[in-house]
């Protein structure tokens, strides 16, 4: 969700110069007759990031428009103060390269998978200028789909949306060099999971949560051991907020950041994402229908796999491990509020942590006789 934009008057000279160079990038992209209609763009203050929105005319399209991506901290007010802090954007070169590789990996696609096309990287204000695809997130379309009262033909559309979800995820691991199998080990069960009951203990998890917790992945680890586990250049923050899907049909992925990593996390990243909107949490899970959830969930499944079976056992303990690291953030969110933040943190803090408790346990219990 997106905060207004306070700026400074320093950022109008920065947004003309931004202006100036995307219009050479859309002269060099698209022809002469591609062009800027409006050079001053909407500005909107995402948590980690500034986008500008440019409105453009492209040849057969005068209505487009072009985004340009600059990162900021949550408490940044302008484009200066955020460009003037190198260190937020040490990543923001190899984003764009990501994204160069996946557009080329989907450019030719016919069957609704497709991918934001990157104009340029500008380096003097570390940005990252693409063209928008314009639709609804998949977090959108969960939210107008799965509490109760809602239309069948809502649900649909989410459902569609979920399915070609897992498919593009199948063709991002598919599609890129460096993919390779291993054998599951006690050292990749430590490395997944000790660090986060680890960091939830130092914000004062309870020892009776945390031992809960132990005994389950304890019990579940000697069942994992010696099994396959695939590692491929991953998305690594596949979640509802970054998929896009428009009303043909088609799909994209934004916020790409490729490294390598096991291919479950990935997906079941997406999986648990909606157990974990804080709307979800707040209603302690009922907002979201149950079966709605599953359906979801399923959708995903069958797009990334189709006809072959998934490790369920392998699937249950990723879907657990990404829920103690969306834990975390909240209790990490929760120790940086003061005042009168603080005192509601800590009032609902033993809800949250009974919520996110429970929610890890039920998809260990999906493991007991796999």
């Amino acid at each position: 969700m997106s905060s207004s934009y306070k700026g400074s008057a320093t950022d109008t000279i920065i947004i003309r110069k931004i202006a100036a160079h995307l219009a050479v990038v859309l002269n060099e992209s698209f022809g002469d007759e591609a062009a800027l209609t409006e050079h001053h763009p909407e500005i909107y203050s995402y948590t980690n990031s500034f986008f500008l929105r440019f409105a453009t005319k492209l040849p057969g399209n005068d209505n487009s428009h072009v985004l340009v991506k600059i990162r900021r901290h949550p408490k940044m007010l302008s484009l200066q103060e955020a460009i003037s802090t190198p260190n937020i954007h040490t990543k923001m070169q190899h984003e764009f390269s990501s994204q160069q590789d996946i557009y080329e990996l989907f450019k030719t696609r016919s069957d609704g998978l497709r991918a934001v096309r990157p104009l340029a990287f500008m380096a003097e204000f570390h940005a990252l200028l693409m063209l928008e695809f314009e639709g609804s997130t998949l977090r959108e379309l969960l939210m107008s789909a799965a509490p109760p009262f809602r239309s069948q033909e809502r649900k649909r559309s989410m459902l569609a949306a979920a399915y070609l979800s897992g498919k593009w995820l199948r063709e991002l691991h598919a599609g890129l060099d460096g993919s390779f199998t291993t054998e599951f080990s006690r050292e990749h069960f430590d490395q997944e999971i000790n660090p986060y009951l680890e960091e939830l203990e130092s914000c004062g998890i309870g020892t009776r949560r945390l031992d809960s917790l132990k005994d389950h992945f304890e019990e579940m680890a000697p069942k994992l051991e010696g099994r396959q586990l695939l590692s491929c250049n991953s998305h690594e923050d596949f979640t509802s907020d970054n998929i896009i899907y428009n009303h043909s049909g088609e799909l994209v992925v934004i916020d790409i950041k490729i490294r390598m990593a096991p291919a479950y996390r990935d997906l079941t990243l997406l999986m648990v994402h909606a157990d974990t909107y804080r709307v979800q949490l707040m209603s302690f899970g009922k907002l979201m229908r149950k079966p709605v959830l599953q359906d979801y969930r399923h959708s995903i499944l069958k797009g990334y796999f189709e006809d072959d079976k998934p490790d369920w056992l392998m699937l249950d303990f990723y879907c657990a491990r990404n829920v103690l690291d969306k834990w975390l953030m909240y209790e990490r969110i929760m120790q940086r509020h003061t005042g009168i933040k603080g005192l509601r943190s800590s009032l609902i803090a033993p809800l949250i942590r009974s919520y996110f408790q429970r929610t890890t346990l039920n998809f260990l219990d999906m493991s007991k006789g796999k």
